[in-house]
């Protein structure tokens, strides 16, 4: 096996993605690599540390005969199964509050911010979806929205990684700007705010919201946009989902869990993250970074590792920092409670249900799913003709759609989308959602009031 991956490696080793997914030309060129390869062959290649699981149509005995020809041979050791400390990250040890800064080649600064908040069966059964949910909340007041309006990211994203032995992280990965860049001891001040708050302020209520959106979307799901979702998984995952499987999945909660919530915010401490900084041209930053005096042959960059700062951590402790501007989001007001679906019209489809001057509007029902959509194409011929105005009307489309961003997360939850594009003599609006006619509206105006007067502040 180490030949041959040995081979594999130098086969391919002038195309721009030969780098193996285990190991790299130092460890295969070494001179100890296959002793390496053979005592681990020794020392823990065992039957009595295998299974084998056989999905066959074959009849029991034929498969039998299969296995014991295919597998008795595998020699039986006796060897004791062994056992790896779940947390890499043990708390009190040189694993955890480090920060790294590294080089990636990245047009944009990266930074993420890593929390184990899993270490053992037990915990790995806590509810964690509502803190991920509304720690990843765009709303007006919530950490990403008050992020983006200091300037100091672009996007925020919050997810769990799990790992083999009973192993979690939440991680919170943020595209920063040139000025975030200089400020992550602010920026994870910010978020550290936010959590207090959470830990505070979240309620049943929220909880609620939040089911009842996944149970929305349960109910009334398009069948074809999820099984175009579910082409695009990994095969192993897409073949053993359904549709109504991977909603079920995607539930909150079946109960409020509140002890469960603050077990997982109780891990979301300053003496419980490690911190990693990843981008490129630290050496023409206006602020002041480590010299990344630290090398990675596997990944081929430069790094640096240090502890966090005590001083970052006093000042994140600290209480005599202004939350003013956080707030968790309120109700949602964008949630749907009409889903009646009307009785097939009789008039034609499509049909023209108003012709002026200058406009004319069709109309077609949809009797499947209680949605609404609602399809504009705005006419403006000699956009075509200059490329300076083409230039212009992408960036008013731009500005339309950043000014819309904060204001409509609550209503993107709730399954109310829209888009803007350019066309050849003009641009396109698409807006759906839920039939209720009044969240409907109030989302559709919302659109159409930044299009007649977007936030020409943001230039």
């Amino acid at each position: 096996t180490a030949d041959v991956r040995k081979q594999w490696y130098q086969r391919r080793v002038r195309d721009p993605f030969h780098r193996s997914n285990v190991g790299n030309k130092e460890i295969f060129d070494s001179a100890d690599f296959v002793t390496k390869i053979r005592w681990f062959y020794d020392s823990y290649y065992s039957a009595n540390l295998m299974n084998v699981v056989i999905l066959s149509n074959l009849p029991l005995q034929e498969t039998e005969m299969i296995a014991r020809r295919e597998f008795s041979t595998i020699p039986n050791r006796n060897i004791t199964k062994p056992t790896f400390f779940s947390n890499p990250y043990p708390t009190g040890t040189k694993y955890i509050n480090q920060h790294t800064v590294y080089e990636n080649g990245a047009l944009t600064q990266e930074l993420e911010l890593l929390f184990p908040i899993a270490s053992s069966e037990e915990e790995m059964r806590l509810d964690h979806k509502l803190v991920l949910t509304i720690l990843g909340d765009e709303s007006q007041g919530t950490v990403t929205s008050h992020l983006r309006d200091l300037g100091y990211i672009i996007d925020l994203t919050v997810s769990t990684l799990t790992f083999p032995e009973s192993f979690s992280c939440l991680t919170i990965q943020i595209h920063l700007t040139s000025t975030g860049s200089c400020n992550v001891k602010e920026i994870v001040r910010t978020v550290f705010d936010y959590i207090d708050l959470m830990k505070r302020k979240i309620s049943k209520s929220i909880w609620g919201d939040n089911f009842n959106l996944q149970e929305i979307r349960f109910n009334y799901h398009d069948e074809s946009d999820l099984k175009t979702l579910l082409k695009t998984m990994p095969g192993w995952m897409s073949s053993a989902s359904s549709p109504k499987y991977y909603l079920n999945n995607q539930l909150v909660h079946s109960k409020y869990k509140r002890g469960d919530i603050d077990r997982v915010l109780d891990k979301l401490n300053v003496n419980n993250i490690n911190i990693l900084q990843g981008g490129a041209g630290f050496d023409m930053m206006e602020c002041e970074f480590p010299s990344l005096d630290q090398y990675d042959t596997t990944f081929k960059t430069k790094y640096h590792t240090s502890s966090i700062p005590r001083s970052w951590i006093k000042y994140w402790q600290s209480e005599d920092h202004s939350t003013k501007g956080l707030t968790i989001p309120d109700k949602n007001e964008f949630i749907p409670s009409d889903f009646t679906i009307l009785p097939l019209s009789k008039l034609p489809q499509p049909s023209i249900i108003l012709d002026e001057d200058g406009f004319k509007a069709y109309w077609k029902q949809d009797s499947s799913l209680p949605k609404s959509y609602v399809n504009c194409k705005f006419y403006i011929p000699e956009f075509s003709k200059d490329p300076q105005l083409v230039a212009i009307l992408r960036l008013y489309l731009e500005l339309v759609s950043e000014s819309l961003d904060t204001v409509t997360y609550p209503a993107s939850t709730a399954e109310y989308r829209y888009s803007l594009s350019p066309v050849s003599e003009g641009f396109k609006l698409r807006v759906e959602g839920f039939s209720d006619s009044e969240t409907f509206f109030k989302f559709l105006k919302l659109v159409v009031t930044a299009l007649r007067d977007p936030l020409l502040s943001l230039i």
